[in-house]
């Protein structure tokens, strides 16, 4: 047959000896995985197959109940098809869920999908992690509305009692004073909805233009704080509880951390094709120097982080084995240690280094007698 590209021979040995790495991890960190027999029906479980018809199976389910409620809301008569097709969908239910619970599974669809769809699950967990937010957040507008709902009743029943006692005052204001501020509760519910948005808060304003300045003034106040305050800083805790709840999930990190690395790896592929100009699958020194002439290829290098300014150092530092060149493997895989700022982890990995190096140097000056 024909010879196999160098790049593709190269980059499939790549991408083979990385899905192996993520196999391993993800076995490694998934015990339910790990505690499956090997065995016809939990390979059918496992199959990612199983997960797509569970995922149409509630998709199908969800339209069959809003058909169902849309037909019974315009005819007495029972539909027999579409309960033949909920009743089957129930069985597929139950049959999914004793086939998980034999494999000690989840056994419950909508688990089963919002595991399955990455981002839905991410999208349920930030709900989940943001109810205690959503609790205090709850507290804190009742406690507003609260407040501001006792002053303006007072306001209300004060301008009420006087138009009942014979003052002159527009009718429609009084009517519209004691429907949207006749009571406490009346109160906090026409506050709430001008916060909301459920209605024009220019329009329940109005009436306290013939209350009184001094309320209107405080309705005003309310309707400032509450717009340009605490919505505004409530959407900031929720969106950093959001950010929170994502980094927390493991799934979604080695995902993100699984994507940015392919994507990197298949840049730097595309940049040692553009330096290897003779198509052998492997650099050479002379190479590199010349690459590192072009301006674009420099521009990538130092946006990775790394410094170019010794051709020989970096040659040495990507070619492991000292046979001069550098293969694809030693390219990718150098240059994705070597980018961005040294870590913790190679710092430390410095220090005990150097320990070791010291510890030697110690017993070799004892051995020969020599002060240290």
């Amino acid at each position: 047959g024909e010879e196999q590209d160098p790049f593709e021979r190269a980059q499939n040995k790549l991408n083979a000896a990385r899905a192996q790495s993520y196999h391993e991890i993800f076995h490694k960190n998934s015990s339910q995985v790990e505690n499956y027999p090997h065995n016809r029906l939990a390979a059918i479980i496992l199959h990612p197959f199983f997960d797509y018809c569970v995922l149409v199976a509630v998709a199908l389910n969800s339209v069959l109940i809003g058909a169902q409620v849309q037909h019974n809301s315009s005819s007495a008569t029972p539909n027999e098809i579409l309960k033949a097709m909920e009743l089957a969908c129930s069985i597929f239910f139950i049959v999914e869920w004793l086939l998980r619970d034999c494999e000690d599974g989840e056994g419950v669809a909508v688990v089963a999908v919002i595991n399955f769809l990455g981002e839905l699950r991410v999208m349920a967990m930030m709900i989940v992690h943001s109810l205690m937010s959503l609790f205090w957040l709850l507290c804190l507008l009742v406690g507003i509305l609260y407040t501001v709902a006792i002053i303006l009743t007072q306001g209300s029943t004060e301008y009420l009692q006087t138009d009942m006692s014979g003052a002159a005052s527009p009718l429609a204001f009084v009517d519209e004073v004691g429907k949207d501020y006749g009571s406490l509760f009346r109160t906090m519910y026409t506050l709430f909805k001008g916060m909301t948005g459920g209605v024009s808060w220019g329009e329940i304003a109005e009436p306290w233009l013939h209350v009184g300045w001094p309320y209107f003034a405080i309705f005003m106040a309310y309707i400032f704080f509450t717009l340009f305050s605490v919505l505004n800083i409530v959407t900031g805790v929720f969106v950093d509880s959001a950010i929170q709840a994502s980094q927390r999930d493991r799934g979604v990190l080695m995902d993100k951390q699984r994507k940015a690395q392919e994507a990197t790896t298949q840049h730097l592929l595309g940049l040692l094709e553009e330096i290897d100009k003779d198509q052998t699958g492997t650099i050479t020194i002379e190479e590199l120097a010349t690459a590192m002439e072009n301006k674009r290829v420099m521009t990538y290098f130092n946006a990775l982080s790394i410094d170019t300014r010794d051709i020989s150092q970096l040659m040495k530092l990507l070619d492991r084995d000292g046979d001069g060149e550098i293969d694809i493997t030693e390219f990718v895989d150098g240059l994705l240690v070597l980018k961005g700022e040294a870590k913790s982890f190679d710092i430390h990995m410095l220090i005990m280094q150097n320990r070791q190096v010291l510890a030697m140097m110690m017993k070799y000056f004892a051995f020969k007698g020599w002060p240290a």
